[in-house]
């Protein structure tokens, strides 16, 4: 969920092609100038265009994550409309296994339509986050929490038991990756937040300008900052166009 960039995409024109609602959440999906997006009661939750696989946003930052292991297995919690999943088989194609977990049965039946059949290495399903991961065991070299509910984490995603069962659900030098959303409410509970991470891992943040409203909180098992830099210096400088990608890593800072 991308913040700054969905408040000004509300003043411009835009198509929507498809929605679905519940009565209480409406998720649809709309188009502007070539660029599909995925909303959640009007909060882009996923952004795709066919020209070009990097967003420009937070989706953009995960991209190296895979590069760190030799065919990782990855947990996504939170779908949207699967714009890191694309941007992971661009990249690298069938070279990693992936488990998408997402709660909301919407948000996965316009996400087929958004994003169209997937490959046999990734895997949709609908379960609970916070309780799907308390069954792995050491089984994910990668979890990623994108999970929203509107503008917010859930709270349940927050606390000290969801650290700990993210935590032994990956392997010795696994990492978790978090997309937090700079909000007035997140930014209270982040301090909190970070030192609850803290006591399971080295923690680190990846600031993508001041006009993202979103940051990657990365907590590692293992791996120390300048191995995680220089693995992933080593994909992003095979990739054309990765260099914003590339200088937030250099830039990444430890808490």
């Amino acid at each position: 969920m991308s913040v700054i960039k969905d408040i000004i995409s509300r003043f411009k024109g835009e198509e929507t092609i498809g929605s679905l609602s519940d009565g209480k959440n409406t998720i649809s999906i709309t188009e502007n100038h070539g660029t599909k997006s995925l909303k959640f009661n009007g909060w882009v939750y996923s952004r795709f265009n066919e020209k070009e696989i990097y967003t420009y946003s937070y989706w953009d930052y995960f991209i190296p994550l895979p590069a760190l292991y030799d065919s990782p297995k990855i947990l996504m919690i939170g779908l949207g409309g699967g714009t890191i999943i694309r941007q992971f088989l661009a990249f690298f194609k069938g070279n990693f296994r992936m488990d998408v977990v997402e709660i909301n049965k919407e948000v996965i039946a316009l996400s087929k339509k958004f994003f169209g059949e997937l490959p046999e290495n990734v895997r949709i399903i609908n379960d609970d986050g916070a309780e799907f991961i308390k069954k792995a065991k050491g089984e994910y070299q990668i979890v990623i929490l994108d999970a929203y509910d509107d503008i917010n984490i859930p709270q349940v995603f927050l606390q000290q038991e969801f650290i700990d069962d993210a935590c032994n659900a990956l392997s010795s030098d696994g990492v978790l990756g978090i997309n937090y959303a700079l909000l007035i409410k997140a930014m209270l509970h982040l301090d909190g937040f970070t030192k609850r991470l803290k006591s399971r891992f080295d923690v680190y943040t990846l600031n993508y300008g001041l006009n993202s409203g979103n940051m990657m909180i990365l907590c590692s098992k293992k791996m120390k900052k300048e191995e995680i830099q220089k693995k992933a210096a080593e994909e992003l400088n095979k990739l054309k166009g990765a260099k914003h990608i590339l200088d937030c890593y250099l830039n990444m800072s430890s808490k």
